[in-house]
C-alpha cells in the first residue's frame, strides 16, 4: 500500500536557506552594534526599514513556496478522498446491516424470555396486572445467555411470590399491597405505610386535644357566667329592708371570679357598696 503513493517533486530550498543565514546574520549582528544616539538613529532607523523590507521579502517567497507545495497536496487529497470514501460507504452500509440482524437476535431473545416470565408467573398464581415484563428491566444484550436472563426472571417473580405471602399475613394488609403493587418493594412500601399512619394517628390525638381544650374553655366560661348571675344586682328597685331584731346569719362562700379589668372593678365596686365583707 505504502508503494501506491509517492512524492515526485517537492522545491528544494533547504541548501538556499542556510547560505542566506550566514548572510542575515552578519546583518543582524553589525544593526545590533551600532549605538544609537541623537546624531546616529535616523541612520539607524534606515537600517531597521532595510531588514524589514528584506524579511518581507522572503516572507512573501515563503508563502509563494508554501503555494507550490500545497497546490499539489490538495489535488491528491481531493483524488484521496474520492478513493477512500468507498471504504465510508462500506462502513456505514455494513453497520446498517449489522445492526438490523442484531436486533432480530436482541427481539428473538426477549420473546423467549417474555414467554417465560409469563407461564411462570401463572405457575405462582400472580395475576396482578402490576406485575409486568417490563418491570424486571432486563439488559438483553448478545452476549447474555437465554439461561442466565431466565434465572434473572425466576429470581425476580420467587421475591414478588413471597413479598405478597408476607403481606397476606400481615393485618389489615389492603394498603401494603396497594403501596407494594406499585413499586414491587416491600420495604419501601411498609415505610410509607408507616408513615401515613403514624401521620394519621398524630392528627387524631391533635384533634382529640384541641376537643379537650374547647370542653374546658366552654366550662370556664359557662362558670364566670354563673357566677356573674349571681353578684349582679336584681333589676327591680329594692323594697326598703325590714329592720329585724335580730342579726341574720351571714355564709362565707369562696369561689374565683374571671374577668377583663373593668368587669372586675365593677364587681369591686358593687360588692362595697352592698356592704358584702371580702377577701
Amino acid at each position: 500500500m505504502e508503494n501506491l503513493i509517492q512524492v515526485k517533486q517537492l522545491p528544494i530550498i533547504e541548501e538556499r536557506l542556510k547560505e542566506l543565514e550566514v548572510t542575515i546574520k552578519q546583518k543582524t549582528d553589525t544593526a545590533l552594534s551600532l549605538v544609537v544616539t541623537e546624531d546616529t538613529y535616523k541612520e539607524i532607523k534606515k537600517v531597521r526599514s532595510d531588514l524589514n523590507k528584506e524579511f518581507k521579502e522572503l516572507e512573501d517567497l515563503r508563502k509563494q513556496i508554501k503555494n507550490q507545495v500545497m497546490k499539489p497536496y490538495e489535488e491528491f487529497e481531493k483524488i484521496y478522498k474520492e478513493v477512500t470514501g468507498h471504504y465510508n460507504i462500506a462502513d456505514v452500509e455494513l453497520a446498517k446491516k449489522i445492526k438490523e440482524v442484531e436486533q432480530v437476535l436482541k427481539d428473538e431473545k426477549e420473546r423467549q424470555i417474555r414467554e417465560y416470565f409469563e407461564e411462570y408467573k401463572s405457575s405462582l398464581n400472580l395475576g396482578y396486572d402490576f406485575i409486568t415484563f417490563e418491570k424486571l428491566n432486563l439488559n438483553i444484550t448478545l452476549s447474555a445467555s437465554v439461561k442466565s436472563l431466565k434465572e434473572q426472571a425466576k429470581l425476580f417473580l420467587d421475591k414478588v411470590s413471597t413479598d405478597i405471602q408476607v403481606i397476606n399475613n400481615t393485618e389489615d394488609n389492603g394498603e401494603l399491597m396497594f403501596e407494594y403493587l406499585k413499586c414491587l418493594d416491600i420495604g419501601k412500601a411498609m415505610a410509607i405505610v408507616s408513615a401515613r399512619l403514624k401521620a394519621i394517628e398524630e392528627q387524631k390525638k391533635a384533634k382529640e386535644l384541641a376537643e379537650q381544650k374547647e370542653k374546658e374553655r366552654q366550662e370556664t366560661i359557662k362558670k364566670v357566667e354563673q357566677t356573674q348571675q349571681e353578684l349582679a344586682p336584681p333589676t327591680e328597685q329594692l323594697a326598703p329592708p325590714i329592720i329585724q331584731e335580730e342579726q341574720e346569719k351571714e355564709y362565707k362562700v369562696n369561689f374565683t371570679v374571671i374577668g377583663t379589668k373593668e368587669k372586675l372593678r365593677q364587681l369591686k365596686e358593687f360588692l362595697n357598696n352592698g356592704g358584702y365583707k371580702y377577701e
